[in-house]
């Protein structure tokens, strides 16, 4: 096992700090930021449990495992306030004007080159990120960032899932074909907890990137970062109007 980088142990200061923070009470014993915040901070001490055990379970001499760089290069973004700002809403920043939304820039700026990718496999055309929209649409295939789960409301599964999501993964929601306004778009942390960039401050956060809960009663789809993964095929309708993916591995025992 390797020790944590200086950034990584940054990484979890800074998460402890919220965590803190956003379960914190004022002098009358009252939650500061009511009962969602305190189920945040719950929810979001078991991440950074996580989160250490990633960084423990590498070798001395190892890379990190895919998922560990996505989340090192999402919380980098958090952490530093002139890059946290750049994802503002009103902030012109590269080809998004200021007034846009750039949750699919911080998504895409997280992957990396791999991130713009052909038209042939993602339904676009052009050589840019995708929109927080086509990421949540589950029909669209893409070789490098497949579907392994769609979760709809209640956390029913819609289809059987290739994998439980993970830290790192991939998660969207929205309406598939709406609009880049009518989706969103981030990176999953672990349980119930996402990063994204966003004008929905939380918790005392209050950068252009913010970590927050997973929206209730929304339809979230994931995407597997991983790359040692087989590639799905394109997602279809069943006869009653359901999307399914199907893989050889869904019926694995």
């Amino acid at each position: 096992m390797r020790e944590q980088t200086d950034d990584e142990k940054d990484n979890v200061e800074k998460l402890n700090e919220l965590k803190k923070t956003s379960g914190s009470k004022n002098k009358k014993g009252e939650y500061k930021y009511g009962q969602e915040g305190r189920r945040f901070s719950e929810k979001l001490g078991k991440f950074i449990k996580r989160y250490e055990k990633m960084i423990d379970k590498i070798k001395d001499g190892e890379k990190n495992s895919k998922q560990l760089e996505i989340i090192n290069k999402a919380l980098g973004l958090w952490k530093d306030p002139d890059k946290n700002n750049s994802y503002r809403k009103e902030v012109k920043s590269g080809a998004w004007k200021a007034g846009q939304a750039k949750c699919n820039k911080f998504v895409g700026d997280v992957l990396g080159k791999d991130a713009k990718l052909e038209d042939r496999n993602f339904w676009f055309t052009g050589n840019r990120y995708p929109r927080a929209d086509e990421w949540a649409d589950e029909r669209k295939y893409n070789s490098k960032f497949p579907v392994i789960s769609y979760i709809f409301y209640g956390g029913v599964s819609l289809g059987k899932e290739w994998r439980k999501p993970e830290p790192g993964d991939i998660v969207s929601h929205g309406l598939p074909g709406g609009g880049s306004n009518t989706a969103h778009v981030g990176i999953n942390l672990s349980d119930d907890v996402y990063i994204s960039a966003t004008e929905n401050k939380k918790y005392g956060q209050t950068g252009g990137v913010i970590i927050k809960l997973m929206p209730k009663d929304a339809k979230l789809t994931y995407r597997d970062v991983s790359g040692k993964r087989p590639n799905i095929t394109p997602a279809i309708m069943d006869p009653f109007g359901r999307p399914y993916v199907p893989h050889k591995n869904n019926d694995r025992k």
